[in-house]
């Protein structure tokens, strides 16, 4: 038997009034949950598909980074086979050079700074001398690092920071100095790439 009272608020219209406000409130915080439920996936999903996207093209860029680094070690034989008389060498050296769009110039120098080959068919090479001299010639010479490849930051505050120089000391088969390969690498090429990924991945 129902109360008196749940009767009466029925049939007076107040109990079917308050249930409709219950029911509303209640449909209310369930709309609600689901909304936030599906901008909290959502905005998980972004955050994580752009993590997925920075992380190919890092690996990307890694990875051209290292292959334009070794094309500069291939550069660096043929300046050797250049220091060591081969006349064919410079040859080979100069459609390598020209069709590699990473750097922007190349140069060869003797174990006296003195310049071998130019790819921009200069009499001399300032910039590259200069390069030899604070990077190499100074404390670096007897270092551990004077075997390996020195990237340098630009020797001029020219607002041309997007051109890097690169040497690479080059020795005789006795493992004396016999030269320097020297050139600047374009970090324009870099962005370009990195460009051409974000746009081809959707990735802003």
């Amino acid at each position: 038997m129902q109360p008196t009272w749940l009767n009466t608020a029925f049939q007076d219209g107040r109990g079917l009034s308050l249930a409709y406000v219950l029911l509303s409130c209640f449909l209310l915080i369930v709309i609600w949950s689901i909304t936030f439920t599906r901008i909290h996936n959502e905005k998980a999903l972004a955050i994580e598909s752009s993590v997925s996207d920075s992380k190919n093209v890092s690996a990307i860029i890694s990875s051209n980074l290292e292959e334009v680094l070794s094309k500069a070690l291939l550069y660096s034989r043929i300046g050797q086979s250049v220091l060591d008389g081969d006349a064919h060498a410079s040859s080979y050296l100069s459609p390598l050079f020209l069709g590699d769009s990473a750097y922007l110039r190349v140069a060869i120098f003797d174990a006296n700074a003195k310049l071998v080959y130019s790819s921009a068919r200069q009499k001399d090479e300032p910039e590259f001398a200069q390069l030899i001299n604070a990077a190499y010639v100074s404390s670096m010479m007897y270092s551990q690092r004077q075997n390996g490849m020195i990237i340098s930051p630009p020797l001029k505050k020219d607002g041309y920071t997007w051109r890097v120089p690169l040497l690479i000391p080059l020795k005789n088969k006795k493992d004396e100095l016999q030269g320097f390969f020297t050139a600047i690498l374009d970090l324009g090429y870099f962005l370009r790439t990195y460009k051409d990924v974000s746009i081809g991945s959707g990735s802003r």
